[in-house]
């Protein structure tokens, strides 16, 4: 850890510039020939963006179900388009005749443009941090940077699932995205669609609601994508996961892989509160196909200089984000009321 040694407001010639490794064991800041006062400036305050990022850094689960989309790093605003498909069909060549005009398939399109936000947190140690680490030859703690860092991911794992109007803005979420298909889950023979009724649903309901919602993700994009992920709240995954059928050979969870083989079906819990009259809902969707929901990253979390403070160092960071979008929304299907 290199330690840059102040007297007097002057940073000492290189030679005088020492390691904590070449301290003399048990020596002090006097033994040094420092003053006492003098303040260490440790390079592991600017550790951020090479090691933190590198060791410190925890993803979350939206990194496993919504990929990210670059933006321009310029750009305060993007272009967000929903596309439908027109189609028609070629005609015959030999009874065409001589003119021009050929039927042209075509892509309609409704277009609204997405913010971009920049947000900030920060991380700082205090003057006896730096002094403490100096005098035993330590690196800095890394608990402050890794608390920014998890601060920062988690603020993105909330816009990922459900959007954020604080702050006087307003970015979607999957569990909110406009323009995703619906569909009606089946009304259980207890009462209504949830599967947290007095008696619960039975298997043979859940398992239906669960194919239901992924043959959906087929017929709303006309047969151009299957799923391949379901995503639950944690009550419903619980539910699908110990709910046994009549004769008790099989879960509803177990039956429907069966069924359905190859499609994911993951539990992420902030879905508890985004159906439709603030229910539980599931999610269906094709991860694969490349118009699909996308998070909007300008910026990862990044740091910047460190900033003296009046008792120690303070590093700001940043991110920049748009939310989530969907070009093509047919793929993601929604059904509320589990």
């Amino acid at each position: 850890m290199l330690i840059e040694v102040f007297q007097g407001g002057q940073i000492q010639a290189p030679s005088n510039v020492l390691t904590a490794a070449q301290m003399p064991a048990g020596a002090g800041f006097s033994e040094w020939n420092a003053k006492r006062d003098s303040m260490a400036y440790p390079q592991e305050l600017t550790q951020v963006l090479n090691k933190a990022r590198a060791e410190l850094y925890r993803p979350r689960k939206w990194r496993n179900y919504i990929p990210v989309e670059g933006v321009a790093s310029w750009a305060q605003r993007v272009e967000d388009r929903k596309y439908t498909t027109k189609i028609e069909n070629p005609i015959l060549a030999s009874n065409k005749g001589p003119t021009q005009a050929l039927p042209m398939p075509s892509f309609t399109t409704t277009n609204q443009f997405l913010p971009v936000y920049e947000f900030m947190l920060g991380y700082g140690y205090t003057d006896r941090d730096v002094e403490l680490a100096a005098h035993l030859g330590q690196s800095l703690a890394t608990d402050n940077v890794e608390a920014c860092n998890d601060a920062f991911e988690y603020y993105l794992e909330t816009i990922a699932s459900v959007g954020d109007t604080s702050n006087g803005v307003t970015m979607k979420g999957l569990g909110n995205l406009a323009d995703v298909t619906p569909a009606v889950a089946v009304t259980k023979a207890v009462t209504g669609t949830a599967w947290t009724t007095t008696t619960g649903a039975t298997a043979t309901e859940i398992v239906k609601d669960l194919v239901t919602g992924s043959l959906a993700v087929q017929t709303a994009s006309k047969e151009n994508r299957d799923c391949n992920l379901i995503l639950l709240p944690l009550v419903q995954y619980q539910l699908a996961a110990t709910t046994f059928t009549a004769a008790l050979e099989s879960t509803a969870l177990d039956l429907f892989r069966r069924i359905m083989p190859g499609i994911r079906v993951e539990v992420w819990n902030p879905l508890a509160t985004q159906g439709e009259s603030v229910t539980p809902c599931a999610m269906f969707m094709d991860t694969r196909n490349p118009y699909g929901p996308r998070m909007l990253m300008q910026k990862e979390a990044s740091y910047g200089t460190p900033l003296r403070g009046i008792n120690g160092w303070f590093v700001p960071g940043k991110i920049a984000t748009g939310g989530v979008r969907a070009i093509d929304p047919t793929s993601v299907v929604k059904m509320s009321g589990l």
